[in-house]
């Protein structure tokens, strides 16, 4: 190892373990071991697989942050109103951090597979917000008071709001039911997807 006789020790993770946690951990423990034995032995990391994970995580959630801004940028050349675009912008961070929560509590972890599922739900996230908006501001150009225009403009949508995010939702669930490899790999992001969708029906 660099014109250095060594010993070459591979350390594998268990199943279910987060890698980049354990390469954290391992390496922790490499710091700690090379102080204790300083001049004795050095121990080096010739191989890290961790770091493809970290860049397609970042790659992954580079793609999210942009597809967030696209997505208001749309919105803002159609609706040609800034604050009406905020206020359909807003659903996308409370969507997304709601949807972290619920990640925790089914201890899904930040990967590649639920990163992806999250971008996936990014552009559907502002669907109901938009139709909520444009028939709330129907109401409003009508003359209605802002708060009874946001009540029935809301309950006058409120089905076909539910209906269609239900039809999609109903494309994604049946991917939890998959067996094999196939339901392994796609699960996390079927769950991402529906909790993503979910909150943005919320």
């Amino acid at each position: 190892i660099d014109g250095i006789p060594g010993i070459r020790l591979r350390v594998a993770k268990q199943d279910g373990v987060n890698t980049v946690t354990v390469v954290d951990a391992l390496k922790a423990e490499i710091e700690r071991i090379n102080a204790d034995y300083d001049g004795v032995v050095v121990l080096a990391v010739l191989d890290d697989s961790s770091v493809f994970i970290r860049q397609s995580i970042a790659g992954v959630a580079w793609s999210a942050l942009v597809g967030a801004g696209l997505a208001v940028l749309v919105l803002l050349v159609f609706l040609r109103n800034l604050r009406a675009t905020l206020v359909v912008a807003t659903t996308i961070p409370i969507s997304v951090l709601a949807t972290f929560a619920l990640m925790y509590g089914f201890d899904i972890s930040l990967n590649v597979i639920s990163f992806g599922g999250l971008t996936l739900g990014i552009g559907m996230l502002v669907d109901n917000a938009i139709v909520l908006l444009e028939n709330i501001y129907n109401k409003r150009e009508q003359g209605v008071d802002p708060v009874p225009a946001a009540v029935d403009g809301s309950e006058e949508v409120a089905a076909a709001i539910t209906a269609s995010t239900l039809t999609t939702l109903a494309v994604f669930v049946p991917v939890l039911f998959i067996a094999g490899f196939a339901g392994i790999f796609f699960r996390e992001m079927a769950i991402v997807v529906s909790f993503s969708l979910a909150c943005s029906l919320l």
